[in-house]
């Protein structure tokens, strides 16, 4: 429960800070957002994930949804885990032999190729040989 309460802390601190930059601001500029964006040029800035003002009702329901945090792990590693926690459900010992299985054929292919490198090998060998004599 500590973790899921973490995040918020950050949504209502991200949301005070953009209140305290909007204080600053006239009350015409506050009201309305259409003129904000007719006035100033486009910005190639992300749009915000959450709304900037978050009501005291909207963090009764946030706090009672189910919060996904990164914890500073990469996105590699995080579908990593994803993918390993559907291998470790009722059928990990497929998964295993589905590997093996694939590293036999990867090693049939490598085979083929050094058997194709081999032959071409032998024929410029060949032409090469019929060359000098």
């Amino acid at each position: 429960m500590a973790k899921n309460r973490e995040p918020q802390r950050d949504v209502e601190s991200e949301s005070e800070s953009r209140e305290e930059k909007r204080d600053g601001a006239s009350s015409e500029e506050v009201g309305s957002s259409e003129s904000e964006s007719d006035s100033e040029p486009e910005q190639t800035q992300k749009p915000p994930s959450l709304p900037t003002v978050v009501a005291i009702g909207d963090l009764d329901r946030l706090s009672s949804a189910k919060v996904v945090s990164s914890n500073d792990v990469s996105m590699d590693e995080r579908i990593l885990r994803i993918g390993a926690e559907f291998f470790e459900g009722d059928k990990p010992v497929e998964g295993e032999r589905e590997w093996r299985k694939l590293n036999l054929e990867e090693m049939e292919v490598y085979l083929k190729n050094l058997d194709l490198m081999r032959a071409r090998t032998k024929l410029v060998l060949d032409v090469l040989k019929s060359k000098n004599h």
